[in-house]
């Protein structure tokens, strides 16, 4: 008599702290939904383990923040790289996600706030 032997195998996600990020460095055209519109942005991200740097362009002003990692989600906040900063505000809070290969979130400057997406240029 023969006895068959059959190997199942089983993967479960592993969630821990300290993961890595995957998928968001490259170049993104960055889109804000504001009280007065829309506005449209160039933001760059880099992935260097567990670390990302961002870098938004827009208008005639450069942010840029760094940030440490959870995954596939981050919250950064972004500064002028100059120092200096608009009349309403200095500071930029991003806080988004990767899902299906486009980015998604929310964004605050401490009086204002909304919504925003990015995909990949």
């Amino acid at each position: 008599m023969a006895f068959g032997l059959k190997v199942v195998l089983l993967t479960f996600p592993i969630i821990t702290s300290g993961l890595t990020f995957s998928g968001f460095s490259g170049e993104w055209i960055f889109e804000a939904r504001t009280n007065e519109g829309s506005l449209r942005a160039k933001l760059a991200l880099k992935e260097d383990g567990k670390k990302l740097d961002a870098t938004l362009w827009i208008d005639n002003h450069v942010l840029k923040g760094s940030t440490a990692s959870d995954g596939d989600r981050f919250e950064i906040l972004l500064v002028h790289a100059d120092g200096s900063g608009p009349a309403h505000s200095e500071r930029l809070r991003l806080i988004g996600k990767i899902e299906r290969g486009e980015l998604s979130g929310s964004w605050e400057n401490g009086e204002d706030r909304g919504s925003w997406t990015a995909r990949k240029q």
